[in-house]
């Protein structure tokens, strides 16, 4: 795998010579499981899985999935910042006729509560 003999594995070994800083890393890489890029600090293989820094494993077959739960993460973040803006919207008009009420179900009729919690505004009667 290095190329070398085993005279100069020995000589390595045994402090003769300085080992190549490349040959040094990828022998950590391949005995150690380090992965060899700064990014991947205190990320590790060990019992044929992918460690995190916080102690959870990952087998190979869950992997195959990282792609979609990054991006769909990602538009979880936009989607939820969007939804403290316009929450943040509705409460700085709530003066106009918008007010809070608790969710007790679904609404979509007048004076029940909407996606975001609040009254449509006041309920009306069908007469004059």
């Amino acid at each position: 795998m290095l190329h070398v003999s085993p005279r100069t594995l020995h000589n390595w070994n045994a402090g003769k010579y300085d080992i190549p800083y490349a040959a040094y890393k990828l022998l950590r890489v391949l005995l150690h499981y380090e992965l060899p890029d700064p990014a991947w600090k205190d990320w590790h293989f060990a019992q044929g899985r992918l460690w995190t820094p916080e102690g959870h494993s990952i087998a190979a077959h869950e992997s195959s999935w990282w792609s979609l739960m990054v991006r769909m993460a990602k538009q979880f973040g936009v989607m939820s910042a969007r939804c403290r803006e316009l929450e943040r919207q509705v409460g700085a008009e709530g003066s106009h006729g918008a007010r809070p009420v608790t969710r007790s179900g679904g609404g979509s009729g007048a004076g029940e509560p909407g996606a975001l919690g609040l009254a449509q505004g006041p309920a009306r009667s069908a007469g004059p």
